[in-house]
């Protein structure tokens, strides 16, 4: 029966790397709206955004902007988040893949991770998530980390817009 134990692992892991999930996505004209880097008077821009990986393809991120869920985010894919000036907490939970319940052998518990800023009026901040895994190679791990202005651009600039609900 131990045996079983790294087979379990290296199923799983490939489960994970699979089938790529994907987001709602947001006409061509908002994509490009969002590329000037512009943020609406009087606000911020937040963008959150995820490069296309082969590590953790199948899984979608649900994105929460001060613990409200804002929508998923795919592999190749970012959000534009307008925030009023202040202190904010962006974070990301995992979310299973299509056809698969949360606490299988997959995803065992909410992965999370989170990223803070305090903004300001008129600039643009910019958080680039990762997925990989942890010491159990079947459980994914993901990490946001904020990145400078023009690294930041570059990364959007690459990447397709997806729906972000406004609050």
């Amino acid at each position: 029966m131990k045996a079983l134990g790294p087979l379990t692992n290296v199923v799983c892991s490939a489960l994970l790397l699979g089938c790529a999930a994907s987001a709602p996505m947001t006409s061509a004209s908002l994509d490009a709206e969002a590329k000037t880097f512009t943020p609406e008077a009087g606000h911020a821009n937040v963008y959150v955004a995820r490069p296309g990986t082969f590590v953790g393809a199948a899984l979608t991120v649900q994105t929460l902007l001060d613990d409200r869920s804002v929508g998923p985010l795919a592999p190749g894919t970012y959000q534009l988040l307008s925030v009023a000036p202040g202190k904010h907490v962006v974070s990301t939970v995992l979310a299973p893949p299509r056809g698969q319940r949360v606490g299988s052998p997959i995803i065992v518990g909410p992965e999370r991770a989170f990223g803070y800023v305090t903004a300001e009026a008129g600039k643009n901040y910019f958080f680039e998530l990762s997925l990989g895994t942890g010491l159990d190679p079947g459980q994914p791990r993901s990490f946001l980390r904020l990145i400078t202005e023009q690294p930041g651009r570059e990364v959007i600039l690459r990447l397709k817009r997806a729906e972000a609900t406004r609050y």
